[in-house]
């Protein structure tokens, strides 16, 4: 693939108004980065992509997140375009949401539903996937103690309701 060729649809895309083309864009980010990518290749995308972290749409947050989790397993020198505002985007989206729970009645059944979750299982998986760079960056207090507050916050939410 010639990924130079590429880079300024894609990041005419990635910037998009367009949510669907912007969360198109974001999911297929995953396919540019296998072991064949050179990171000299993949760096005008990757500020871009980190970026769309903080986008409000849920969707376009989640292929974010499983890109960045190819790009770690894949490219994982990457990694270091890490900076502040990523991590503290990523440790809102490992907060249980209790506003994106939807309760859904059947009648005469109700449960809920956590739109969230998804969300939730591409930040653990990409923080799983990048922890040892991770950890040149951020430092083991600050992943252990958004994994813990993600899962502290979801099991105390379960009990109370």
């Amino acid at each position: 693939h010639d990924i130079p060729a590429y880079t300024d649809l894609f990041l005419q895309n990635l910037q998009s108004s367009n949510i669907h083309r912007k969360n198109t864009t974001a999911f297929a980010f995953r396919y540019l980065c296998t072991k064949n990518t050179t990171e000299n290749e993949i760096n005008p995308l990757i500020d871009t992509i980190f970026q769309l972290v903080n986008e409000t749409d849920l969707n376009v947050r989640k292929s974010v997140l499983g890109s960045l989790n190819s790009l770690a397993y894949n490219i994982p020198r990457s990694i270091h375009h890490v900076h502040p505002s990523f991590e503290n985007a990523l440790a809102d989206v490992c907060k249980f949401k209790p506003e994106l729970v939807e309760e859904i009645e059947l009648w005469p059944f109700k449960y809920k539903v956590d739109e969230g979750l998804p969300l939730r299982i591409s930040a653990f998986s990409f923080i799983d996937t990048a922890l040892p760079y991770l950890l040149e960056k951020s430092g083991i207090q600050y992943i252990m103690s958004q994994v813990l507050l993600g899962i502290s916050n979801y099991f105390f939410w379960d009990l109370i309701n």
